[in-house]
């Protein structure tokens, strides 16, 4: 009797129904036949703050099972993957330039996390002070790119989480070099 692997799941999301799959029945016996009672499955209960499990694998455990034909039961783990949640940054905001011929742009502001589920404990640290134009040319409202790998997450729920990007998209002006 082995526990099926279930996932990925997003951290935070609606966890699967566990079921396992029964191998090797002889002689055309059936689940129902070989089994009056059948397995249950069970994860490690590794859970955040919030209560959910944690981002990564969790090991599933088959057991309970009661054979009525003389089978001899073992079982087999599985696993459940859970992937981290986005969170999105906010707080920056992209400075105007004058046209210097490059990518290059300045960004301002504390950065402030949006998107922890409520009762975790997440932190962020670090700085984005760059960032990247979407081109070279003067013009106003101009797409820009943050640097997000400055940031760090931290506290006790911080592996359930990476950053994906920011809330709203930043855009500058380059005025003309005189």
């Amino acid at each position: 009797i082995a526990a099926d692997n279930k996932g990925p799941i997003t951290y935070g999301g609606t966890t699967p129904a566990y079921t396992t799959t029964v191998s090797n029945l002889k002689n055309g016996d059936t689940l129902g036949q070989a089994l009056s009672t059948a397995a249950t499955v069970a994860d490690d209960n590794v859970r955040s703050s919030a209560g959910f499990l944690t981002a990564g694998s969790h090991t599933l455990t088959p057991s309970g099972a009661v054979d009525q034909l003389g089978y001899a039961l073992s079982y087999t783990n599985g696993a459940l993957t859970i992937s981290k949640a986005n969170l999105a940054v906010s707080g920056l905001t992209a400075q105007n330039k004058v046209y210097d011929a490059t990518l290059a742009a300045t960004l301002t502001g504390m950065p402030t996390l949006s998107g922890i589920l409520a009762g975790d404990l997440v932190t962020v640290s670090g700085t984005a002070t760059s960032g990247t134009f979407a081109d070279k040319d003067v013009g106003t409202g101009k797409s820009v790119t943050a640097t997000l790998g400055g940031l760090a997450l931290g506290s006790t729920d911080a592996g359930n989480y990476q950053i994906s990007g920011v809330t709203t998209p930043l855009t500058a002006n380059i005025t003309p070099a005189s």
